[in-house]
């Protein structure tokens, strides 16, 4: 740093909050207004966000156990599944379908 002819260094002036806000904002930095408001932007976007983070740590795991099956499918059980599902007749699902829901309600009715 300079000395001053008397050998001590010279103390910077004294710059006002609105100076200094001044010079940053010549430097491109925001006004503290919008600063403000970004932050505030943020903080709520952020409480907004934080219920979800919670719901992804706990479903983390049973992701991992989905992912771990996805893998095990092979490409050509997919296509065998698609094959046997065009095969199928539209009336046969639905006579099937219908004698399972009568089976259902014979066995409720057992049950009772």
């Amino acid at each position: 740093m300079a000395m001053g002819n008397d050998g001590e260094v010279p103390s910077a002036p004294a710059l006002s909050l609105n100076q200094i806000w001044g010079f940053l904002t010549n430097m491109g930095l925001p006004q503290p207004q919008s600063l403000l408001t970004e932050l505030q932007r943020l903080n709520v976007n952020l409480e907004r966000f934080a219920p979800l983070v919670d719901l992804l740590t706990e479903a983390s795991p049973m992701l991992a156990q989905i992912t771990d099956v996805l893998q095990q499918i092979h490409p050509d059980d997919i296509r065998n599944l698609t094959a046997a599902l065009q095969k199928l007749d539209p009336d046969d699902v639905r006579n099937l379908t219908k004698a399972l829901q009568d089976a259902t309600a014979i066995g409720q009715r057992f049950r009772g």
